[in-house]
């Protein structure tokens, strides 16, 4: 049972991701150092790779507090 509501979960992000990605097709410019480089991606890559960072960043949060490091 827990099986299939793993599955269903994993299945409804998936096609949130899809959505989300077909909507927000636009190419925006991203200049992450003050206009020493810029790149033209896709809004849906900036905001999965944004988050994608943002998590790297929480875990090590959690990983330092768990070593006592904080």
């Amino acid at each position: 049972m827990l099986r299939i509501v793993k599955l269903i979960i994993q299945a409804l992000l998936v096609a949130y991701l899809v959505i989300f990605s077909v909507s927000n097709g636009s190419v925006v410019t991203f200049k992450p150092f003050m206009n020493v480089a810029q790149y033209e991606i896709p809004l849906f890559l900036l905001v999965i790779i944004v988050l994608f960072i943002g998590v790297v960043i929480g875990a090590l949060a959690m990983y330092g507090e768990k070593l006592g490091l904080n």
